[in-house]
């Protein structure tokens, strides 16, 4: 199997880190499967950096916008080729006071506020 290299992205005050213990289960799986794993922590200001990477990952930034600049380079690196996992969170772009859908919308979808409850399968993680 190839090594696959995935950037985690770190500039964007992000919920997923390596470090984060409520990713606990899908970071060990990267390592599990032999992934190389990076931070990205200089943002997304030049395509060349980030074919560095067969994937990207970027969870939900906090407080902070992506630049224009960053949502062009991603968009080029998706469309020539670059694998790229958003993982949202629950408010979306609204509550979590970021512009993220200005780089989803440019693949047809983005995040709302709304939040997804299952209080069968996951009843301790409900806020009560």
């Amino acid at each position: 199997m190839k090594n696959i290299a995935v950037g985690l992205d770190y500039s964007h005050n992000n919920m997923l880190t390596l470090e984060a213990s409520s990713y606990a289960d899908f970071t060990q799986f990267l390592f599990a499967s032999a992934y190389k794993l990076g931070k990205i922590e200089a943002g997304f200001y030049a395509l060349e950096k980030a074919r560095i990477y067969d994937a990207v990952i970027i969870s939900m930034p906090k407080n902070v916008n992506l630049k224009p600049k960053e949502v062009e380079v991603l968009e080029e690196y998706v469309r020539t080729g670059g694998s790229l996992l958003i993982i949202g969170s629950r408010g979306g772009e609204y509550l979590n006071r970021t512009n993220i859908n200005e780089l989803v919308s440019k693949f047809g979808f983005e995040f709302v506020t709304d939040e997804v409850n299952d209080s069968v399968n996951y009843v301790n993680l409900q806020k009560r």
